[in-house]
Order: structure tokens, then C-alpha cells, then sequence
């Protein structure tokens, strides 16, 4: 594909500007096919390959934005990934009806844009009979009598009005917001499907990105709400639809930077690792020398042992934590047939994303890149160019972004001639795991 016309998310109209019926519920029919706004249009506008994908990520994300909706995105992002994929060599179907690629694209999209408006509709008009027979009242939704409505009423109907969205949420879906930035930053112009023949590394798939943001809206995002309290306190000054940009605003400040950063370096690691168990105290008996000790010792609120109760509390404090760590480092590190996961090494390279913004991700990657496509001797300028740098990352990305010319072409062979296999391991362990047959 080459560089096309990427739809910008604000294309995509706010979910309380769709049109309603008059029950109050989405209007999906006009949502979907209206010629100038529906969504449908949007995808229709787009000119390459690359429009139409970024059309349809937006798209996908604002029909899917609720955490329990991460299956389905996740299912239709795939689907749309399948579909942009060409597999014909000139003598299909496809290409006999003289076609080109690009549209071929658009009608795949397109269909599976008319599958989620099928289902949104069936499931709109469910939720309308309901209303009608006096169950719930408009978009108000009450208990449900049993298992199977709940499932119905649970996915008709969001779980969190967007414009009424609390100041807790807020912070949630803004650090969600700006996590996803580093991703998307890191897969920008990586064609979907696999690199090599092989599936793609895991900070290129947008399957591990999402199962990402689960963990960060379920886990993390939560856990460091205590310490980033001063965020979600003025958030509380807001309108709640301003609350989430609010909170994003404020996140970009140099001094908020360092509040977020230590915050999330503590849930990081409390969340990923396992912490060792409290020694239990001595049971130090009473008497006369005791406390003579205790007096030369200094006041007793400086560092005042733990009695056997408050130990008890804290090892089971402990084991319940670190029982947490290894279920969610478990499912960070699971094998999935979407792309190749990380290992126990990359904790610190997944904990230190925080910290580079998406610019500065775009920035090394586009350099590691343009170094290789100038040729001449590629190599040495590399290795200047790496020297005081965590390069890593950015050089996976741009094998992924460009494998034709740093796999196939062998730049990535030329790039790491001059490092010492020592060194390779250590300094690009991520590259020599991922791509080792071409280094």
C-alpha cells in the first residue's frame, strides 16, 4: 500500500450527534448509509489502502468503545486486517473484473461494515419491542429478569452515558487514550497480517495493544488513581463531556508527566512482579530492659516494628498482590497466534513506553528508517546514529514497517555487522528474538 489520506478521528461524529429514533435509541439504519454523514460514506471517501484502514480503525473504536466491547473489536479489527490483505495473483475473480487493489478493499469493508449494521439494527429493534412493552423507558435500563435479558439489555444499550461520564472514568479512558498513542505510534504504516511469514511482533499488533488497554483500564489505570487524585479532583470542575480531553490536557505538562511517570512505575511494578514476604517480627518480651532499649532507641513512631497482628495482615496483603502479578504478567506474556508476545526481558521495555510519547516514538522510528532507504553506507551512519539510544524498539518497528528493504533486502544484516554478537544480545534483544535469521 502507499501512503494514503489516514482519516482524522474527529471524521468520525460523536456517538450523541448520530441520529436517534424516536424511542431514543441509535438510529443504525441512517447511521450506517446516510450518503454525506453515515459511516458507511466515510469508508467510501477514502482513496488507498491506507485510508481505508485508518477510516475503519476509527470506525471500529467508536462502535466498539466500551471495555466489555474488546472481544468484538477485536474480532472486527481482525476481519478488516483479513480484508485488506490481497491474495490474488492476477487470475482471480477479483482481478479479472478489472479492479484495482484498493477497491477490491473498499467492497470487503464495506460489506463487513453493513454486517455490524445488521446486527446493530436487530439488536435496536429488540431493545425498541422492550420499550414498547413497558420493560425499560427509552434508553433507561432496569434489572432484568433473568440471565438472557441481561445479555440483550447489556449489549443494546451503553453501560456509561459519554456524556455523563464520571470524573474516575475520565482518568481511566484519558490514561487508556494515552497508552493507546504509544501503539498506534509504534504500528503506524505497518501493513496488517504477518512479517516474514511470521507474526508480527508484539509491539506492531493491534491485537496486543488491545489486550493491553484491557489490563490498563481494568488494572492499572485504577490502581493509580490514589496518587493522581489532584487530576480527577479538578475533573470534578468539568462538564463531563470536557472531562477526558480535561484530564488528557493536563497529563501533557511537564510537571504531571513526572506525577504520572512515578505513579505508574509503582502500579507497574507491584502489578507485574512479585514482592517478597514480610520477615516476621520478634515477640520481644516486657520488662524493665525492654523498655530502657526503647527510649535510647528514639521516639516509637520511628520505624516501629510490625506486631504479629499487623504482619499477618501485610503477608496476606502480599500473597493476594502478587497472586494478581502472575495472573496479569500470565496473560501479558501468553502465546497467541496474532502475534509473537513478549517475555519475562521486556517488563522494563513495556514499563518505559509510558515514557516516550508517541512524537518521540514516530521520530526515532521514521530516522531508523530513512537511514536505510538513503543507503550509501548505511551501517556506520547506524551506528552513530544509535550510539547513547535505546534503539530497539524503533528498529523492530521499522523492519515491520519495511521489511522488503531491511529483511529481504538485507539492511538489517548491514546495520548490526559492526556489533559484537555480545552486544547485538544485549543492545537489540528484541530485534535479534524477532528478526535473529536476518541479523
Amino acid at each position: 500500500m502507499n501512503d494514503g489520506d489516514p482519516v482524522p478521528e474527529a471524521a468520525v461524529p460523536n456517538k450523541k450527534d448520530w441520529p436517534r429514533t424516536e424511542y431514543g435509541t441509535i438510529d443504525w439504519e441512517p447511521a450506517f448509509e446516510n450518503p454525506e454523514h453515515g459511516l458507511i460514506s466515510l469508508v467510501e471517501q477514502a482513496a488507498t489502502g491506507d485510508g481505508i484502514l485508518a477510516c475503519c480503525k476509527v470506525i471500529i473504536h467508536a462502535l466498539f468503545s466500551r471495555q466489555d466491547d474488546a472481544e468484538e473489536r477485536v474480532a472486527f479489527e481482525r476481519k478488516v486486517n483479513d480484508a485488506m490483505i490481497l491474495t490474488f495473483d492476477g487470475s482471480s475473480a477479483d482481478a479479472d473484473s478489472g479492479k484495482s487493489g484498493d477497491a477490491v478493499r473498499k467492497e470487503r469493508v464495506i460489506a463487513l461494515m453493513r454486517e455490524i449494521k445488521d446486527v446493530r439494527v436487530e439488536r435496536a429493534e429488540f431493545h425498541i419491542t422492550r420499550i414498547k412493552m413497558g420493560i425499560v423507558e427509552g434508553e433507561k435500563r432496569v434489572e432484568p429478569t433473568d440471565a438472557a435479558e441481561s445479555e440483550f439489555i447489556d449489549t443494546a444499550a451503553p453501560l456509561v452515558d459519554e456524556g455523563d461520564i464520571s470524573a474516575e472514568d475520565a482518568f481511566v479512558e484519558a490514561m487508556s487514550q494515552l497508552l493507546a498513542g504509544r501503539f498506534e505510534a509504534l504500528r503506524d504504516n505497518v501493513p496488517p497480517g504477518k512479517v516474514a511469514g511470521e507474526s508480527p511482533p508484539f509491539p506492531v499488533s493491534e491485537a496486543f495493544a488491545q489486550l493491553f488497554d484491557g489490563l490498563v483500564r481494568e488494572h492499572f489505570a485504577p490502581a493509580m488513581m490514589g496518587a493522581c487524585r489532584p487530576f480527577i479532583m479538578q475533573a470534578e470542575q468539568k462538564e463531563p463531556p470536557e472531562r477526558v480531553s480535561f484530564i488528557r490536557e493536563n497529563m501533557e505538562e511537564r510537571r504531571s508527566r513526572e506525577i504520572l511517570w512515578d505513579s505508574w512505575r509503582i502500579v507497574w511494578r507491584e502489578m507485574t512482579s512479585e514482592q517478597e514476604l514480610p520477615k516476621k517480627p520478634k515477640e520481644e518480651k516486657k520488662g524493665l530492659l525492654s523498655e530502657l532499649k526503647k527510649k535510647k532507641e528514639g521516639p516509637a513512631w520511628m520505624d516501629e516494628p510490625m506486631t504479629v497482628e499487623e504482619w499477618e495482615e501485610e503477608v496476606a496483603r502480599v500473597k493476594q498482590s502478587n497472586t494478581l502479578a502472575k495472573n496479569i504478567w500470565a496473560q501479558i506474556i501468553a502465546p497467541n497466534d496474532e502475534f509473537q508476545p513478549p517475555d519475562n526481558d521486556d517488563d522494563k521495555l513495556l514499563m518505559n513506553l509510558f515514557a516516550r510519547t508517541g512524537g518521540a516514538i514516530a521520530k526515532q522510528i521514521n530516522a531508523v528508517r530513512q537511514i536505510a532507504e538513503q543507503g550509501g553506507n548505511a551501517g556506520k551512519v547506524f551506528s552513530d546514529y544509535q550510539q547513547g539510544k535505546d534503539i530497539d524498539l524503533p528498529l523492530v518497528c521499522a523492519c515491520c514497517q519495511r521489511p522488503d528493504l531491511f529483511l529481504d533486502g538485507g539492511m538489517l544484516k548491514d546495520f548490526m555487522r559492526g556489533f559484537p554478537d555480545a552486544m547485538k544480545r544485549d543492545r537489540f534483544r528484541l530485534t535479534t528474538r524477532s528478526f535473529g535469521a536476518y541479523t
